[in-house]
């Protein structure tokens, strides 16, 4: 999986050169305080920077619970950036947190259209 993500991003870079950027993470896994602390301290530092664009990738949580959606939610809703998600394994173990990704984010894909290219992203769930 990190090397697709690895040849995504090369790919990517290759075909846009300066003019996007693009910050890819995964495997957040928020559970508790703890992490939500750490993408806290990440959402601080994007925001410092120029970046046309976030993607984060599941796993978003450790357990797929309401709760942990919305400890993700309240921690990205401090990014002033556009961001995309795509979850993945553990983010469907509880329907009940499944329904609040939905919620949230509707359905785990995204384009982004910068004027110049489309990105698109499609869950691998």
């Amino acid at each position: 999986m990190k090397k697709f993500f690895l040849i995504l991003l090369l790919g990517f870079s290759s075909i846009i050169g300066q003019s996007t950027k693009i910050v890819f993470t995964s495997n957040i896994s928020i559970n508790d305080k703890l992490s939500t602390a750490k993408l806290d301290s990440l959402v601080a530092e994007l925001n410092r920077t120029d970046i046309s664009l976030a993607v984060i990738t599941g796993n978003l949580t450790a357990k797929g619970t309401t709760v942990q959606f919305e400890l993700l939610k309240q921690s990205l809703d401090k990014l002033s950036k556009p961001y995309m998600l795509l979850p993945f394994e553990y983010d469907l173990k509880e329907f009940e947190g499944w329904n609040k990704f939905y919620e949230y984010w509707n359905d785990g894909k995204f384009l982004f259209d910068d004027g110049k290219n489309i990105f698109i992203g499609i869950s691998p769930t």
